[in-house]
């Protein structure tokens, strides 16, 4: 038994000092865990001796329980209604590959640690003899352009519960992508993901120029535009907007040409490749209000991941009501016997008088009569996304 009194007790127990009971070897706790030979006082009265105790029922409707009081915080089960998304988070990686499993890893790391609603891949590295689903979670609608396994490569892929439309019409000899995504007040906005391989003069830049102006042919008023690409340009100011190399002006003008033509904005001002000192990546858009929250962050290779925000709320696809049965509680014993009894009665006609369609009515409509009889039903609520709708798969 443990000889330290109640006094000792309380200055130990406010004590830094570090103490152990010597009974049980625990260090400074005032009662024992473990040896149940150790006796100690209880300051509380048994419940037996409260009054009455014997006598009182108490019960879960009593205004005033004696052993449950009020609590002085409560929760509110009215829970408000999610928001809808106004924004969406996009993020620009240059993946320098995404055949590997190592390659595929970072990705699911980088999309895990991000959660963009819109991807831009740039690079990818693939051809046609690698699917989309190897790489890419099953949540997103990918749009590629492969060039081969050993470079080159551009991707686009919104979460697939965005309405969102490919723009093969868009399409040019430079490694681009275009997609519609669809927003509420008849409104859209078109994306692009673009890549330019750093040994090319200025053929690519030619070719996203005519992609550009098939584009603005194509709309009645001037388009709201995003392009996210790589396009290996690291001596323009942008702050001025100007070369800042002679020796390679023609490619970085023939840019800056488009810039001026299309009235777009460069939004990434922090350095993409670290080791060089220079801003790669751009994102370029004909509505600077259209995008915010512009930032790096670790990526995939050597480039910097852009992340940045769409200022506009998308339409989302919905799921309209459906019936679904619920086959747990079935009557199948009942479905059963009544399947007999109408394969009787459906030989029991005149087959030879009747042609396929009767035939046909009649087994549908008499066999719904007995699902829905013997199998419970509910209608559904609308949820996001048409499962059945995909875009194009590779």
């Amino acid at each position: 038994m443990c000889t330290i009194n109640d006094t000792t007790y309380e200055q130990l127990k406010h004590n830094s000092v570090l103490w152990f009971c010597s009974c049980c070897g625990l260090a400074n706790y005032f009662r024992c865990l473990f040896s149940s030979n150790i006796t100690t006082s209880n300051k509380f009265s048994t419940l037996e001796s409260l009054p009455d105790s014997s006598n009182h029922t108490h019960s879960i409707h009593d205004q005033n329980p004696i052993f449950a009081p009020n609590p002085a915080n409560t929760s509110n089960p009215d829970r408000a209604n999610a928001k809808t998304k106004s924004k969406l988070k996009a993020v620009v990686i240059n993946c320098n590959s995404v055949k590997s499993t190592v390659k595929v890893s970072q990705l699911q790391a980088t999309i895990n640690s991000t959660n963009p609603d819109i991807l831009f891949l740039l690079e990818t590295k693939l051809d046609s003899s690698i699917p989309t689903y190897s790489f890419l979670p099953t949540n997103y609608e990918a749009i590629r352009k492969d060039r081969n396994a050993h470079g080159g490569g551009v991707l686009i892929a919104p979460r697939n519960d965005i309405i969102a439309d490919p723009q093969d019409k868009l399409n040019t000899t430079c490694e681009i992508v275009w997609t519609k995504v669809h927003f509420f007040r008849n409104n859209a906005v078109y994306l692009a993901s673009y890549y330019r391989p750093p040994n090319n003069h200025t053929a690519s830049l030619e070719a996203l120029h005519e992609s550009m102006a098939i584009l603005y042919r194509s709309c009645k008023l001037p388009p709201s535009i995003i392009i996210a690409g790589d396009l290996n340009l690291p001596d323009i100011n942008w702050e001025n907007v100007c070369t800042t190399n002679q020796p390679t002006a023609t490619k970085h003008n023939k840019l800056l040409e488009i810039v001026t033509e299309y009235g777009l904005t460069n939004i990434v001002n922090e350095l993409t490749r670290l080791d060089s000192g220079n801003i790669l990546d751009l994102v370029l858009t004909s509505n600077p209000a259209l995008v915010s929250n512009v930032n790096t962050v670790s990526g995939m290779c050597d480039h910097k991941a852009v992340l940045f925000q769409i200022n506009t709320n998308p339409m989302k696809q919905t799921t309209p009501q459906h019936k679904v049965y619920n086959y747990k509680t079935a009557n199948w014993e009942s479905l059963k016997s009544n399947i007999i009894l109408l394969t009787q009665k459906y030989f029991d006609r005149n087959l030879d008088n009747l042609d396929i369609d009767s035939n046909w009515n009649f087994f549908h409509q008499n066999y719904t009569k007995l699902i829905e009889q013997s199998i419970p039903s509910r209608m559904t609520k609308t949820k996001p996304h048409l499962p059945w709708i995909t875009k194009k798969h590779y």
